[in-house]
């Protein structure tokens, strides 16, 4: 939203993290969610991570909301996949409806 960015400066940003910066301009940080996709390099994002057209790629997004779920930051990154690596840990654990599934714990 315009009042965060409005409360952040170009030189805060050089030296500190976004959600420190956030955090910083009163707003509670409560939950993200994020959604990962694979995806093909368009000319433009092939030219800046250096991979060839249509490579594929890890496409990230996340939205950052405070505890009345309001959206604080929104992020989207593209990944090489060679370069990087989502890791999750995960447990089992019974569904509403009986069904042992894999979840994140808590």
């Amino acid at each position: 939203p315009e009042s965060i960015g409005c409360a952040i400066s170009v030189d805060n940003l050089s030296d500190q993290p976004v959600l420190a910066l956030i955090e910083r301009a009163g707003h509670s940080i409560a939950e993200a969610q994020q959604s990962v996709t694979a995806i093909v390099a368009d000319s433009r994002i092939a030219s800046v991570l250096e991979v060839p057209v249509g490579s594929a790629l890890l496409n990230i997004k996340r939205v950052v909301k405070n505890d009345r779920g309001e959206p604080l930051q929104l992020i989207e990154v593209y990944y090489r996949p060679d370069q990087y690596q989502l890791n999750m840990r995960l447990a089992r654990s019974k569904a509403d409806s009986g069904v042992r599934v894999w979840a994140a714990p808590n």
